[in-house]
C-alpha cells in the first residue's frame, strides 16, 4: 500500500456527520444551513408529531429548534468563542435554540467521548443582549460579527448517552408545555430581561393638581387620564451609566398611571377584642407622592379606600375615600353601610390586616370621623328587602343607585313588614268624597329597584282619613310579592299584574272592608 501525504483533519465534519446520523436514527428531520454560519445556526431540526388519540387536526404543533454544531478535541477547553451576531440570531429566534459540542479524542483515530448541549436560556439571553447594548453605547461601536462571546459548557450540559434518542429527549425536556407556550415565554423573556427598577425614564410636564387627582383616581380604581406636555421616554436597559436612550418624544399626550399593587389582603374592623368584625377583601397599594420621595399607602376595597399618612404605636392616621359609583356585591354594600353608619361615628376600631403574599398580619387602631348620611335608613331598607325577597347577596349594586332609590326601598320595606307607624299616604282623587274619620281599604302596588332586580308587592291597605289630604294606615295585607330579574317591567305590565291580583281580592273589598 502506498503512502499518502498528510492532510489536516476537518474537525467540523466529524460533528456535522454524527449529528446528521443521530437525527436520522432518532426520526428527526434536520435541514442544514446553506449559509456559512452567518445567521448563527447550522441546522433546523423538526420533531415528529406526538402520538395522540385526538383527530389529526387537533394535534399540538411539533417541536422545532435551531442547533449550531461545534466539534472539539479533549483539551479542557470547555467552551467556545462564538460571534455575537450568530448568538443574537439564536436569541431572536422564537423557537428553542441550542449549541451542541461534540468532544472527540485521538486525532489520528477520532473517538467520540462526550456530547454537551447548551440551551440558549435566560442567563445566556441576558449576556448576549447586554453585550449588544454595551456595544451600541460604545464611542466607536464594532459590527456584531467582529465581537465574540465565550459560551461555556460543563457536566450539567452532558448528554446521558451518546445517541440521537438521548439528544431528542434532552431537547424535548426544555419544551415541557408545548412549542406554542415555549415561544410565548421566550418572547416575553427577550422583551423583559434587563429592565430593572430603572429600566425606563419618563419625563414630562403636567399640572400638579391634575396629577394628584389622577393618582387618587387610580388608587380608588377609577378610570381616568391626565394631559401632559413635553414628554420624553428613555430606555435604560441593563442600567449602564449614561446609557439611557431616547425612544419617544411628544409635545402633548394623555397618560394613565396605574398604582403598584403590593399585596392582596383581607382587612377587618371591630369595636373591641371580642366583638364581631366586619371584613373586606382588598389590596394594599403604593401610589407615588409628588411633594416628596416615597409613596402613599392605600388599603382599597370595592367601595372605599383608606389612605394612610402615618403608622405609629398610637394607631393609624388616615383619610377615607368612598367610591359610591363603583359596582360591588349587595353583601359588600351592606357591610359598608354597617361600618360607616351614623351610630358608629368616632368609634376607635381595631383594624386588622392579613397580607396574603407576605403571609403576615398587622393590627392597628383607627378612628374614622366620616360616616355615610342616611346609612341607617338605607341599611334597614336593603337588609329587609334582601331577606324578604331572598335576593342573592352577589347581585351587583352601586351605593349611588341605593341612595337614589332609598325612599322607594324604605317605603316598600315598611309596607311588607306592616310598619304602619311610618306610613302616611296622601288621599287619591278617587277617595276625595270619603269623609274625614271614615275607614276604608285601598288597593296599592309598588316596586323598588335593587341593583339589577326590581322587587315589589300588590297589597290592600286599611286606614282612616284623618284630614282632607291624608290617609293614616292602620294595616297592610300583602296579596302578592313580585320579583323581576334583569328585565324590568313596564308601567303597563306592572299595572296589568296588579289589576289581576286586586280583582281576585274583590270579595275582600266588597265584604265590609271598603
Amino acid at each position: 500500500m502506498g503512502e499518502y501525504e498528510s492532510r489536516e483533519l476537518n474537525v467540523g465534519n466529524l460533528g456535522e456527520g454524527i449529528f446528521s446520523i443521530w437525527c436520522t436514527t432518532a426520526r428527526l428531520s434536520a435541514n442544514r444551513s446553506l449559509d456559512e454560519d452567518s445567521t448563527g445556526w447550522d441546522h433546523i431540526v423538526r420533531f415528529p408529531y406526538e402520538k395522540t388519540t385526538l383527530p389529526k387536526d387537533l394535534q399540538p404543533a411539533p417541536i422545532e429548534c435551531k442547533v449550531q454544531v461545534k466539534t472539539t478535541f479533549s483539551d479542557n477547553r470547555r467552551g467556545w468563542n462564538i460571534k455575537l451576531s450568530a448568538l443574537k440570531h439564536l436569541v431572536d429566534y422564537s423557537y428553542p435554540a441550542f449549541i451542541i459540542f461534540y468532544q472527540y479524542s485521538n486525532k489520528k483515530q477520532p473517538e467520540l467521548e462526550n456530547v454537551y448541549l447548551v440551551h440558549i436560556d435566560e442567563a445566556l439571553i441576558k449576556r448576549v443582549l447586554k453585550r449588544v447594548r454595551k456595544e451600541h453605547l460604545a464611542e466607536n461601536p464594532k459590527q456584531l460579527y467582529e465581537i465574540k462571546l465565550w459560551v461555556s459548557y460543563n457536566a450539567s450540559h452532558k448528554l446521558n448517552e451518546l445517541s440521537g434518542y438521548s439528544l431528542r429527549e434532552r431537547i424535548a425536556s426544555f419544551v415541557p408545555n408545548g412549542i406554542i407556550e415555549y415561544q410565548r415565554e421566550k418572547n416575553d423573556l427577550t422583551k423583559q430581561v434587563g429592565y430593572g427598577e430603572n429600566g425606563f425614564y419618563f419625563n414630562f410636564q403636567a399640572n400638579s393638581e391634575e396629577i394628584e387627582k389622577h393618582f387618587l383616581d387610580a388608587a380608588l380604581g377609577r378610570a381616568s387620564s391626565v394631559q401632559i406636555t413635553d414628554s420624553v421616554i428613555k430606555d435604560n436597559r441593563f442600567n449602564f451609566p449614561n446609557g439611557a436612550i431616547e425612544i419617544s418624544r411628544a409635545d402633548t399626550a394623555e397618560i394613565e398611571i396605574s398604582p403598584n399593587v403590593t399585596d392582596e389582603c383581607e382587612f377587618s374592623f371591630k369595636a373591641s377584642e371580642f366583638s364581631p368584625c366586619i371584613s373586606f377583601d382588598g389590596q394594599l397599594l403604593k401610589v407615588p407622592k409628588l411633594s416628596s420621595q416615597g409613596n402613599n399607602l392605600y388599603f382599597r376595597a370595592k367601595l372605599f379606600a383608606i389612605e394612610v399618612y402615618e403608622v405609629s404605636d398610637l394607631g393609624l392616621k388616615s383619610k377615607l375615600h368612598f367610591t359610591f359609583d363603583k359596582e360591588a356585591s349587595l353583601d359588600e354594600a351592606i357591610k359598608l353601610l354597617k361600618l360607616f353608619s351614623e351610630d358608629n361615628e368616632n368609634i376607635d376600631y381595631i383594624f386588622e390586616v392579613k397580607l396574603k403574599k407576605a403571609n403576615r398580619a398587622i393590627s392597628l387602631r383607627v378612628k374614622f370621623h366620616e360616616y355615610i348620611k342616611d346609612s341607617q335608613l338605607i341599611l334597614e331598607a336593603v337588609s329587609g328587602l334582601k331577606n324578604y325577597f331572598d335576593l342573592d347577596g352577589n347581585i351587583q349594586v352601586t351605593l349611588d343607585e341605593l341612595f337614589n332609590h332609598k325612599v322607594a326601598m324604605s317605603v316598600l320595606k315598611d309596607i311588607i313588614f306592616n310598619n304602619v307607624g311610618a306610613l302616611n299616604f296622601a288621599i287619591k282623587k278617587e277617595y276625595e268624597e270619603r269623609p274625614v274619620g271614615s275607614t276604608f281599604t285601598i288597593p296599592y302596588a309598588m316596586t323598588a329597584q335593587v341593583g339589577s332586580s326590581q322587587v315589589g308587592v300588590v297589597t290592600l291597605i286599611d286606614g282612616e282619613r284623618t284630614t282632607s289630604t291624608e290617609f293614616n294606615v292602620t294595616n297592610v295585607e300583602v296579596l302578592k310579592s313580585l320579583t323581576f330579574h334583569d328585565k324590568m317591567p313596564t308601567e303597563e305590565q306592572l299595572r296589568e299584574i296588579a289589576d289581576e291580583v286586586i280583582q281576585s281580592a274583590e270579595p275582600l273589598l266588597n265584604s265590609g272592608r271598603s
